[in-house]
């Protein structure tokens, strides 16, 4: 059976959750009116089903995973997911650049550092405490910042287009076995 890479990632979801739902119990809960050895063997057949049963879909699991990576790369999937990854961080940078305060006129900065260096020793403005502060970029260079920030977010979205076409168009095989306990289960 063919499924394409959403398919086979709907596949891998359904499986985790399969195996998470698992009872893998290594002990049981006696109780005093049935026979104790019926409950361990029960619980231990019990366990030992479960344990074949996960073993299987880790297995199944395990080779779409392979197929999956395989079909990545030999797709230009691989590529693009690093990418879109590449871009996820510029756009972090740019997203804190666009963000940043711009740079108070130089004339301002130093009428205030000249003022506070003059200020006597009574003053308010001389007991005021801690630095002043200033971005460092004009407002034209941030402007800059929010331009870049636009266009990332755009490349980004276009790659996760092309990804998203991929993962449709791309297609892997699952075996009979697979296909027959992933339908039974």
């Amino acid at each position: 059976m063919k499924i394409n890479l959403r398919k086979a990632h709907a596949i891998q979801t359904q499986i985790r959750e399969e195996l998470r739902r698992l009872d893998l119990a290594a002990s049981v809960t006696l109780n005093e009116f049935e026979n104790t050895k019926s409950q361990i063997d029960s619980a231990r057949s019990d366990f030992e089903d479960a344990l074949v049963t996960h073993e299987k879909l880790s297995g199944i699991l395990l080779d779409i995973r392979k197929k999956v990576a395989r079909a990545n790369a030999d797709e230009g999937i691989s590529d693009l997911l690093a990418d879109a990854a590449a871009l996820d961080t510029q756009i972090g940078l740019y997203k804190d650049l666009a963000d940043a305060k711009p740079q108070q006129s130089i004339e301002v900065l130093e009428g205030r550092l000249e003022k506070r260096r003059n200020a006597q020793e009574d003053s308010l403005y001389r007991s005021m405490s801690g630095d002043i502060f200033t971005g460092i970029f004009t407002q034209e260079e941030i402007d800059g910042y929010r331009r870049e920030l636009a266009h990332l977010k755009r490349t980004k979205q276009g790659v996760q287009e092309m990804i998203l076409a991929a993962n449709i168009d791309t297609e892997i095989e699952l075996d009979e076995h697979e296909e027959k306990l992933l339908a039974r289960l």
